[in-house]
């Protein structure tokens, strides 16, 4: 199934089927997609940032590889 990343809008509280009906935290977390996302996507309760944080994710990966090589050379 496809997941995104979304994070409430304006400091909105959000429960998440997908975090046992905690709220999703406010920096945002994956979801499996749904009916019950795409309302809230319809609604604006949330928003999509799952292109950012693909972003976020990869470049901290990358950095991650860069210190690990780095470590290996010393």
């Amino acid at each position: 199934m496809a997941r995104t990343y979304l994070k409430p809008n304006d400091g909105l509280n959000i429960p998440s089927p997908d975090h046992g009906g905690k709220p999703l935290p406010a920096e945002g977390g994956w979801v499996e997609t749904s009916i019950y996302w795409a309302n809230r996507l319809a609604d604006r309760d949330v928003v999509d940032d799952s292109e950012a944080q693909i972003e976020r994710e990869a470049a901290e990966e990358a950095a991650t590889r860069k210190a690990s090589k780095t470590a290996k050379e010393s």
